[in-house]
């Protein structure tokens, strides 16, 4: 137990200065070696931090029971611990102590080899363009105008059909369950499975109707061949038009009239619009080097709106030409098989390293979960994930964090 308060306070002075290398070496865990040396500094640094959340924990603990806060059924269970006697605890933490500042040590020298530094906090250059909130808005319009083409093309397809039920479904860049979308249609809350679908009978019977089923992803024909049993009741010229980002839902659900209406990639002059929208403000900054860079971005998202949403963000708060080249640089192009993840990775490493924590942590929850905004802040404050200053807000952070 020798020299515990010592090693305590080598911890303390070195964990917030390990955690800003983190966020240096980050950029630069491509190299050769250096990302197994990074995941071996950010066990490390987890691991200090839990040691002083148990020496905080003991702390409170410790007064609360001089205090005489401890209830009785509080102080049996402490006595089935005995890691909760002092001389147990200061052995069990003095070991824990000795075996990370003595990893922390052989991580410090490694470092050295990659180059990688502790983060400066110097201001930033004077940006060489301004920037404001997003244009959503503008996005829209630009997004409608390459589409109206198409939106035209659909519109006709729709209009012209007087035969029987034509599902036409749109294939471009959910849980397909027939119950819940009855109900849907019937606007009901009907949970037995026949009653829901004799009550989509019923609502379609001898009606002339459009359905719009969005974002498709069951490829499940049986599912699908139920629902159409009954959508098939209405009236001459009813349509389906489904949107779906997989062939072979788009095979299963195309009725034999026509087949799907393929949606094409946004053309270069839409796609290098979304990006100017996002990343300048009011007016874009004329520069032959700069508009010869914006063009190579633009090739890097193969005609994907939501690629060049990514990047324009993410291009937005870069204050030189330099640092456009680098992302660019390590920058991937999107294809079939990758769709976007090249970028939104991109977007994902340019982070920084307590952003990562916080994004990271919605892994947890289950696909197409609905998080509480508020609940999801405070797990990030008791996780300690939330960098606050005396004068900060930790519940405003958050919500930074949220919507940066």
């Amino acid at each position: 137990m020798q020299g515990i308060e010592k090693q305590r306070e080598i911890l303390e002075r070195r964990l917030p200065a390990i955690l800003d290398v983190i966020e240096d070496a980050e950029k630069g865990a491509s190299r050769a070696g250096a990302s197994a040396w990074l995941q071996a500094l950010k066990k490390v640094s987890y691991e200090a931090i839990d040691v002083f959340d148990e020496f905080k924990y003991e702390a409170l603990r410790r007064d609360a029971k001089k205090k005489g806060h401890y209830s009785k059924l509080s102080m049996d269970v402490v006595s089935l611990f005995p890691a909760r006697n002092p001389i147990v605890f200061r052995y069990r933490m003095s070991k824990k102590l000795h075996k990370i500042v003595h990893a922390i040590e052989v991580l410090v020298k490694e470092m050295n080899d990659f180059g990688f530094t502790q983060r400066q906090n110097v201001p930033p250059p004077m940006q060489w363009w301004q920037t404001d909130s997003i244009m959503v808005d503008f996005e829209k319009d630009i997004v409608s105008r390459s589409r109206n083409e198409e939106k035209q093309e659909i519109i006709k397809i729709l209009l012209q059909h007087d035969g029987g039920l034509m599902v036409l479904p749109i294939t471009g860049m959910e849980d397909f369950d027939i119950v819940s979308i009855a109900r849907s249609i019937c606007q009901t809350h009907e949970q037995n499975r026949e009653k829901s679908l004799q009550d989509l009978r019923k609502e379609v019977s001898g009606n002339r109707y459009l359905i719009v089923l969005d974002d498709v992803w069951n490829r499940d024909a049986e599912k699908w061949g139920k629902l159409m049993t009954c959508l098939k009741q209405g009236d001459r010229g009813s349509a389906i038009l489904t949107t779906t980002r997989d062939a072979e839902v788009a095979r299963i659900m195309t009725t034999g009239e026509t087949g799907p209406y393929n949606i094409q990639k946004l053309g270069n002059k839409y796609i290098k619009e979304i990006i100017q929208s996002r990343a300048f403000s009011v007016q874009t900054p004329i520069s032959d080097e700069l508009d010869v860079t914006v063009d190579k971005i633009v090739d890097r998202c193969v005609g994907s709106p939501l690629a060049a949403k990514a990047f324009g963000s993410m291009l937005s708060t870069k204050t030189s030409i330099q640092e456009w080249k680098n992302i660019l640089h390590t920058s991937h192009i999107c294809n079939e098989k990758t769709e976007i993840f090249p970028i939104l990775k991109l977007s994902y490493g340019d982070l920084p390293s307590n952003m990562k924590q916080c994004f990271a942590f919605c892994a947890m929850f289950p696909e197409d979960y609905e998080i509480d905004v508020e609940s999801l802040i405070q797990l990030w404050m008791a996780n300690d994930f939330i960098p606050v200053h005396k004068q900060d807000n930790p519940d405003m952070v958050g919500k930074e964090i949220l919507t940066s």
